[in-house]
């Protein structure tokens, strides 16, 4: 929490920092162009960028194999987008890397290893087919949220094994 609290703090006023700075070395007017200029740019190629990561993402799919680095890279895209779309020099910068081609795939990589690391420690809990239902009779009068977790560990020669079993009792 307080990384966060550091972190919204601390990147604004270090960005008017560097608008001001950047102000008085070429003029206001000027900083005020360059900022607008890297918005547009920005948005634009985010939006070619992602559309060349959604035709990746979406041929892995209808080849039967589950994207990893694409959705990743998706994610990278849209956060480099946001940041280009946010004034500021520092985050334009970061926003580009998170855009470049040749950038993206290793800031990719590291925020995959980053989070396998986590999952393998304990500290992130993924869930997977899980159904939620809240009972809102509790006596503090505060819903209590219900999981149901009904994953199984799924290789190729049981899945056929599994459908049948879920085809059949959804027919009961």
């Amino acid at each position: 929490m307080l990384l966060l609290f550091l972190l919204f703090t601390s990147i604004p006023i270090f960005e008017v920092y560097l608008l001001l700075f950047v102000s008085d070395v070429i003029g206001g007017a000027e900083t005020l162009f360059l900022v607008i200029l890297t918005g547009f740019i920005g948005a634009s190629f985010a939006k070619s960028q992602g559309r060349a990561v959604l035709v990746k993402l979406q041929q892995r799919l209808a080849s039967g194999q589950m994207p990893g680095s694409e959705s990743v890279e998706a994610l990278l895209i849209f956060l480099g987008g946001v940041l280009l779309l946010t004034p500021g020099f520092a985050t334009d910068i970061f926003g580009l890397c998170c855009l470049f081609p040749f950038t993206r795939p290793l800031i990719a990589k590291f925020v995959q290893r980053h989070f396998e690391k986590r999952v393998q420690n304990g500290q992130i809990i993924y869930f997977t087919n899980m159904k939620s239902s809240y009972d809102y009779s509790s006596s503090d009068g505060m819903y209590q949220d219900h999981i149901e977790d009904d994953a199984r560990d799924v290789t190729p020669e049981s899945k056929d094994q599994i459908d049948s079993q879920d085809t059949s009792s959804k027919k009961q």
